[in-house]
């Protein structure tokens, strides 16, 4: 996958903005979902847009079937904003999650949730109507 290659075609067309649709950051789902982009690429392909656009929409299903470390969603919040740390222009991040009412969400987590993001620039939409259930963005351990 070349990245700047796909940019090099947008730019011209004046797109500055991308909803990107990871749908989950566990690459054996994305791979049952026939999204076989490797955890290496995705960090790559990341790593460019924001290095060449200003907004970016990122796009993330809960409970996807074969998907149970939720773990590795904070560890690629946390990979996202310091990839987002090192590039020299203002980028905005938005996270849609769907599928949250699986589960419910602490107040204790919620703040823990909002801190992370406010202190990264990060953005979160909730979809689905009810709040993120803890596991989601709880520390790995």
């Amino acid at each position: 996958m070349d990245a700047d290659r796909i940019i090099d075609f947008l730019e011209p067309l004046g797109i500055t903005r991308i909803n990107f649709g990871i749908e989950s950051f566990t690459e054996s789902v994305r791979q049952g979902m026939c999204k076989p982009i490797r955890e290496d690429e995705l960090a790559i392909l990341l790593k460019v847009l924001m290095e060449r656009l200003s907004f970016i929409k990122i796009n993330l299903i809960y409970g996807l079937p074969g998907e149970t470390d939720y773990a590795a969603w904070f560890d690629w919040l946390k990979r996202i904003a310091d990839i987002r740390k090192h590039i020299p222009h203002k980028v905005r991040l938005d996270f849609a999650i769907s599928n949250l009412e699986m589960g419910g969400l602490s107040d204790l987590y919620l703040e823990m949730f909002a801190d992370f993001l406010s202190q990264n620039s990060l953005h979160y939409i909730r979809k689905g109507g009810s709040p993120a259930p803890a596991e989601l963005f709880s520390a790995p351990t």
